[in-house]
């Protein structure tokens, strides 16, 4: 990745940063692309182009899928 543009150039620090989510929000859409089949389905997770991923406690109790629909409503009813 190229190093930060100068700050008296808005329209290059702009395109630079649009660059640099672009990359890291597809990226992270690519990689877990199954997590998004099994939350939205095959047919609306084809077409996410970004996301943004968490974990929701490494070392802690895993909630379970209802409880992950639960904290997050706006995910899709199996």
């Amino acid at each position: 990745m190229a190093a930060n543009p100068p700050a008296d150039k808005p329209e290059a620090r702009r395109e630079w940063l649009r660059k640099r989510w672009h990359n890291r929000q597809s990226a992270e859409a690519n990689r877990y692309r199954d997590s998004l089949v099994k939350w939205y389905g095959e047919e609306a997770a084809k077409d996410v182009k970004y996301a943004e991923t968490f974990e929701v406690c490494e070392f802690g109790r895993q909630p379970t899928d209802d409880e992950v629909r639960e904290l997050f409503p706006f995910l899709p009813k199996p």
